[in-house]
């Protein structure tokens, strides 16, 4: 399985999203772009498409700009994964039951079955509250080992 560019722009974009809102502002689809090295072709429709998706809430004007449109603590990183590029798995064998004619006694099912649960128990455990928390350790760890040299 590869997370696609396209989830991992989301994924982003809802960081820088999220960031902004931690902080008690709003950001713009330039901001997030810039923050969040976001091609500008791509920003747009990332947003449109969480915004349809009922992930973002856009709007114009002077008082406009990105808002969760789910709060980050509700939010796990396998639900971006899933709402944007649907049901996430390793193998089609464990999806679509029946499909392989090897199903009944393939030994590598057991494995991928095993695989693809602790990928998205994994998924599951992190929300994006908690990757904007572990964003800003990180920048703090960035900037302190940046001063130290």
């Amino acid at each position: 399985m590869d997370i696609s560019r396209k989830t991992d722009y989301a994924v982003r974009v809802l960081m820088g999203v999220a960031e902004a809102e931690a902080e008690g502002q709003v950001c713009t689809a330039s901001q997030v772009a810039r923050r969040k090295l976001v091609p500008k072709p791509f920003v747009r429709k990332i947003i449109t498409e969480l915004a349809s998706l009922g992930l973002l809430q856009t709007r114009r004007g002077r008082r406009g700009g990105l808002r969760l449109g789910v709060p980050a603590n509700n939010l796990t990183l396998r639900g971006i994964v899933e709402r944007v590029e649907g049901p996430v798995y390793l193998n089609r064998c464990l999806v679509r039951p029946g499909e392989c004619a090897l199903e009944r006694f393939c030994a590598a099912q057991g494995v991928w079955r095993r695989a693809q649960e602790a990928m998205l128990q994994a998924l599951d455990s992190v929300t994006l509250a908690d990757l904007v928390a572990q964003g800003k350790v990180l920048r703090m760890q960035w900037i302190k080992a940046m001063a130290e040299h």
